[in-house]
């Protein structure tokens, strides 16, 4: 530990847990952690709305594959929003297209 970043670790460690160094890291956590779930939630709400849009346009629930790919994200990412969106979709294998 005899190099600068443990130095600063150990003189961290030694530091009161209510001192000001860490109220400054909580306050900074807490910002960044409040700005990240913000993020998701608006993420949830535009999957579900891109679901009711498409459907209320075309008629036809879009599938997950595609809102996977239009949004960058997972298919648990999708089904999550899904069901917190309250938003079943139709199951099995879609009819052929001739």
């Amino acid at each position: 530990m005899g190099r600068k970043g443990g130095q600063k670790a150990a003189q961290r460690w030694k530091t009161d847990g209510d001192g000001e160094y860490a109220q400054t890291a909580r306050q900074n956590l807490q910002s960044a952690n409040s700005r990240r779930a913000a993020k998701g939630r608006v993420s949830k709400r535009d999957i579900a709305n891109y679901f009711e849009s498409t459907f209320i346009d075309t008629g036809t629930w879009p599938s997950s594959a595609e809102a996977m790919k239009e949004f960058n994200v997972s298919r648990p990412t999708v089904s999550r929003a899904l069901k917190e969106a309250g938003i079943t979709l139709p199951r099995g294998r879609r009819a052929s297209q001739k």
